[in-house]
């Protein structure tokens, strides 16, 4: 058997659920999970697990709680990863009569899965970051102004619009420039003279696609509890990731094979694949 044909993407998933797993055990539930372990109790066995599974929700926010940054790390490893996976398949062309049809690229959802969970530590530092310097500003501000008070709905239009704005105009830049667009880069095999004409030709369309996703979702996302917004932004970043993997990994690709001066000829293909993906 072919290892490609072993390692997909749902074995690497069940590998990262295992993690989670492990993260659940750091609850108190490891005495029942051993004693239904035992032979003589099969059925009792299978009756744990489906417990466990309607306990998952609750597993989750204990290991959000206790182990905010692994677990965020991890949420963003396996969206990334899935993103990726996605964006090959709605890439894979339609195999012709006689053609083989394209194999998945395991080795670049690993990579995708890596920089996930990178991204999940920066976005995670980032948010409560972010959060406490919203808070400062507006505590001054209210002292300023009597009348913008937290209950107020000029307080929660104030407060989302600041957090959209650092995050689109200081974090995304940031975070693009240093880690997602680079990083899918040298994996496959870019040669590292290249970087920074890559981040400097892909970061203002990245930035442009990233307002179309983010915007709206951080709407959301920015009024609610600090501890699930890079919950909710994960399920979002499977859209955003499929786009990223779109973008970055052809493009990285290509440019690994190609002289520099054409480089600068891949932006309109970056455009339709943000377009195809939206």
């Amino acid at each position: 058997m072919n290892i490609h044909s072993i390692l997909t993407l749902p074995s690497i998933m069940m590998a990262m659920l295992a993690h989670l797993c492990f993260f659940s055990m750091m609850a108190p539930t490891t005495m029942a999970f051993q004693k239904s372990l035992e032979p003589s109790s099969l059925p009792t066995s299978l009756m744990w697990l489906s417990r466990q599974a309607q306990k998952l929700p609750a597993t989750y926010s204990y290991c959000l709680t206790h182990h905010h940054l692994a677990t965020e790390a991890f949420t963003a490893g396996c969206m990334a990863g899935l993103g990726d996976y996605l964006a090959q398949r709605r890439q894979q062309p339609a195999a012709k009569s006689g053609e083989a049809v394209k194999s998945y690229n395991v080795r670049r959802s690993l990579s995708f899965i890596f920089k996930g969970l990178g991204e999940g530590v920066m976005w995670s530092l980032w948010y409560h970051w972010a959060d406490r310097w919203v808070a400062t500003v507006l505590k001054q501000a209210m002292m300023v102004i009597p009348q913008l008070q937290p209950a107020t709905p000029l307080f929660v239009v104030i407060r989302t619009f600041l957090s959209l704005l650092i995050d689109t105009l200081v974090a995304c830049p940031i975070i693009y420039a240093l880690w997602d667009i680079p990083l899918p880069a040298l994996l496959s095999g870019m040669p590292l003279r290249q970087i920074p004409h890559q981040v400097a030709s892909k970061l203002r369309p990245m930035i442009c696609a990233s307002a179309q996703v983010w915007i709206p979702a951080n709407l959301l996302i920015y009024n609610i509890p600090l501890r699930y917004r890079l919950i909710v932004a994960s399920m979002t970043d499977v859209v955003w990731q499929s786009i990223v993997s779109s973008i970055v990994t052809v493009t990285a690709t290509t440019t690994a094979t190609e002289p520099t001066a054409k480089i600068g000829s891949k932006e309109q293909d970056l455009e339709s694949a943000t377009n195809a993906l939206l």
